[in-house]
């Protein structure tokens, strides 16, 4: 065991998942902080009828809902946008975009 309690197997796992968020970051020109908040949000929210795992404990308030979807939405479009052009010539995606309200 490392430290921490966990395997070596988990720690690889772990930064196998890091370097993936960073390379998605990098190829859509996405800001971490924003991947890092809606994975914060869709892994430890929802409860059972709105979250991503059964046994989420808290509901979603209705901004985080809002947040949620308009982020889901800004992704969605980044991709078309990144099969039509360079990542460096798109304008970043950050955690404060205008297009995202305040949570």
């Amino acid at each position: 065991m490392a430290d921490g309690g966990q395997s070596s197997d988990q720690i690889v796992k772990a930064l196998i998942y890091e370097i993936r968020h960073e390379e998605a970051a990098r190829h859509f020109n996405i800001s971490r902080n924003l991947l890092v908040q809606l994975r914060v949000l869709s892994s430890r929210r929802g409860g059972p009828t709105d979250g991503r795992k059964y046994d989420a404990t808290a509901e979603y308030s209705p901004e985080q809902k809002q947040w949620i979807f308009a982020a889901a939405g800004l992704l969605i479009r980044r991709v078309g946008e990144r099969e039509a052009r360079q990542a460096d010539e798109l304008p970043r995606l950050e955690l404060g975009d205008p297009a995202l309200p305040q949570i």
